[in-house]
């Protein structure tokens, strides 16, 4: 019981190490300054694994999983970060699913998953668009 309660804690904690993060960059102009935005995207998956798996009897388990696009917005100006203006960005809703079996040997297949469902860089620069006005209200505030 203690080494699959170890499981679920890794599974947890590695489960996004098999998707790469991916990013986005845009270059806007406020009050006649330069500023580079780059937005970090990397998923979050979360597995938990219900149902039994016995030795030498079928099992019920499955692997019921959640998954979502964690952004973060950064700020570069001519003098350096702008950490003001750095932040999560909401990205969206979250993604879910059940795959049969152990979280452990599904969840190359879940990541896989996850990554085709949740988008790529077209997603991330369409986060980036919706997020610009948000950002160029905090600049101007900012004033």
């Amino acid at each position: 019981m203690y080494a699959y309660l170890a499981a679920q804690l890794l599974l947890a904690v590695a489960g996004v190490e098999g998707i790469a993060a991916a990013g986005h960059e845009a270059e806007i102009s406020h009050d006649g300054r330069a500023l580079t935005v780059r937005y970090q995207a990397a998923p979050e998956i979360s597995l938990r694994q219900v149902g039994y798996l016995a030795a030498n009897r079928p099992g019920t388990a499955a692997c019921i999983w959640t998954a979502r696009l964690a952004v973060r917005r950064d700020v570069i100006g001519s003098d350096g970060p702008l950490a003001a203006f750095a932040r999560p960005v909401q990205a969206g809703e979250a993604i879910s699913g059940r795959r049969p079996g152990a979280c452990m040997g599904a969840r190359k297949a879940i990541e896989r998953e996850a990554a085709a469902r949740l988008g790529g860089t077209d997603a991330l620069a369409a986060i980036a668009s919706a997020d610009r006005p948000q950002l160029v209200a905090e600049l101007d505030s900012a004033r």
